[in-house]
């Protein structure tokens, strides 16, 4: 649920008023949690010092729990973009990039390719 409590953290940032709250019970399903935000009117904005408590918040809580990167956040500009990965190859990861890089790859109609098998584009109708 940290991810939750971020997303409602950038919401406060972003001038909301937020609630999160269970909304089904735990017996249905995991992801039981509804985030309701309402945008401040102009005269109850949070004034600077404020937004500056609730990012040190946000950056203790990413901390704490080892989020490194959050892409919500870096669009919003609240933390700035990593510039490499934050897993190096000395601990035995795989760079994204690379990661990335040997997924199989779709075709055009967005099915996998499949090895051995030549596609062939279908002809087209002939004029009537």
């Amino acid at each position: 649920m940290a991810t939750d409590a971020i997303r409602g953290l950038l919401l406060e940032l972003a001038q909301y008023e937020v609630q999160i709250f269970e909304f089904i019970g735990g017996e249905h399903t995991a992801k039981n949690v509804m985030i309701a935000a309402t945008r401040r009117p102009a005269d109850r904005l949070r004034p600077p010092h404020e937004l500056d408590q609730l990012r040190a918040r946000l950056a203790s809580m990413m901390q704490a729990h080892g989020i490194h990167t959050h892409k919500l956040a870096e669009w919003m500009g609240v933390v700035p973009a990593p510039t490499s990965s934050p897993i190096s190859t000395s601990q035995g990861y795989i760079p994204t990039s690379t990661a990335k890089a040997s997924l199989p790859r779709k075709s055009a109609s967005g099915n996998r390719r499949k090895r051995g098998r030549r596609m062939v584009p279908r002809t087209p109708a002939p004029p009537v």
